[in-house]
């Protein structure tokens, strides 16, 4: 088998603390990993395997981070997945109700020129 058969497409879920990425990733991986809303929780990654039409992709599910200028340990991890492991898809989980406290991480996911999808959570805790 060549190297590339053995390469894994990644995605990796980002946003800012407790929008409901691990929630996302359990979803997707049908796998477990810890979900709460207390700081640090997922400081260590967590990495799942899912297929969309036939292909593999590893899933990162990635500590909060509000941008990619530097605050802390957490996002310390989750800019170097982004910046040295150059996944293919990144998928960006916002809280609808604090949409505001996302844009600026938005904005700096796009210059990165690699495809983002926006998943909006909370929608219906947005409409109180």
């Amino acid at each position: 088998m060549s190297q590339d058969s053995f390469h894994k497409n990644k995605i990796a879920i980002v946003g800012n603390s407790n929008v409901g990425k691990s929630a996302l990733f359990n979803h997707l991986t049908k796998d477990y990993s810890i979900v709460a809303n207390y700081p640090y929780t997922t400081i260590k990654i967590a990495r799942g395997e899912i297929k969309i039409e036939g292909k593999t992709f590893e899933l990162i599910d990635t500590p909060g981070i509000h941008s990619l200028e530097i605050q802390s340990e957490d996002e310390i991890v989750t800019r170097d997945i982004l910046i040295k492991e150059h996944p293919e898809y990144i998928i960006q989980c916002i809280d609808a109700a604090n949409i505001k406290t996302s844009l600026l991480l938005t904005s700096e996911l796009l210059e990165l020129n690699i495809p983002l999808i926006v998943c909006l959570n909370n929608v219906d805790g947005a409409m109180q």
